[in-house]
């Protein structure tokens, strides 16, 4: 079984939370079932956990959202992907200073950071956990997959800027592909990628150890890779969103997350699952090295 850990931002959310998360983790389901470790730091009252990795007790999420329920521990097993399952349970996020200790002892075969309604440009303290933990991920040469705020706060942990637009940004666009990225594993058999963007903050700089994958019009660093030395590791920040397909689309509108308008705005096919495909080959490859 493989174990994923998934930093949960969209927890209070069915759709771009539970159903997003399911989404993202499907692809993995071609090699093995998978056993994912959902963090919410956001709703922590600071870091509860430690060194050893725990489960989370709904106690220690005061900021929990009604809506959604807690659920520690839940397998699922999706159809169309035959027998292999998915096991979601909800652990402790540990203070930033445990983070490497606690990773090592999570050994996961990936890391996920998902989007949030929270901005990286208006920081909040629970952030320091998540971008300390996308660190420790990278330095431990872990995949890694930072969508939206992922995307944003891996590269400012990484030195990066990120500033907040005037106005949001909801569309499906083409997004060509740099030097870098049209030969890239993470956009394999892709001839021309379209994204699904929704967001108002962006990443205004790079960091020296970081190459750039994908520019869209609106938004200069749209895809960025993570090397070291110049040596590309297996760590990557998107701004679009990848799992957000046609009938979660449809389902956060009809439940009220979306506005029309912004409903009609990313409505169309996109090259997201490729894209979550892609990761999970990659993540594959590094296992079976």
């Amino acid at each position: 079984m493989l174990r994923v850990v998934l930093i949960d931002l969209l927890v209070e959310r069915p759709t771009f939370g539970h159903q997003g998360n399911l989404q993202i983790i499907s692809p993995l389901l071609e090699y093995d079932s998978v056993e994912v470790w959902l963090l919410t730091p956001q709703m922590q009252d600071g870091g509860v956990g430690d060194s050893v990795p725990r489960p989370l007790s709904p106690e220690e999420v005061p900021l929990w959202h009604g809506d959604f329920d807690f659920a520690n521990q839940m397998t699922l097993i999706p159809s169309k992907e035959g027998d292999n399952s998915v096991h979601l349970s909800r652990m402790a996020t540990p203070p930033p200073n445990e983070i490497s200790t606690w990773l090592q002892a999570a050994n996961p075969a990936a890391v996920y950071c998902t989007g949030s309604r929270s901005n990286v440009s208006q920081w909040e303290d629970w952030m320091d956990s998540v971008a300390e933990l996308l660190r420790a991920s990278i330095n431990a040469e872990i995949p890694t997959l930072g969508i939206c705020f992922g995307h944003q706060i891996l590269c400012r942990a990484l030195g990066s800027e990120i500033e907040r637009a005037p106005t949001r940004s909801d569309m499906v666009v083409e997004i060509p592909l740099s030097g870098f990225g049209s030969i890239d594993p993470l956009f394999a058999g892709i001839d021309s990628l379209r994204g699904l963007f929704t967001h108002q903050d962006h990443v205004t700089s790079i960091p020296e150890n970081c190459v750039v994958l994908a520019q869209a019009e609106h938004s200069p660093i749209a895809a960025v890779r993570v090397c070291e030395d110049k040596r590309l590791l297996n760590a990557y920040g998107v701004q679009f969103h990848p799992e957000a397909y046609p009938e979660l689309i449809q389902d956060s509108y009809e439940a009220g997350y979306l506005s029309l308008e912004e409903s009609n705005a990313v409505h169309g096919e996109h090259d997201g699952w490729q894209v979550l495909t892609n990761f999970a080959s990659v993540v594959h490859s590094q296992i079976t090295q």
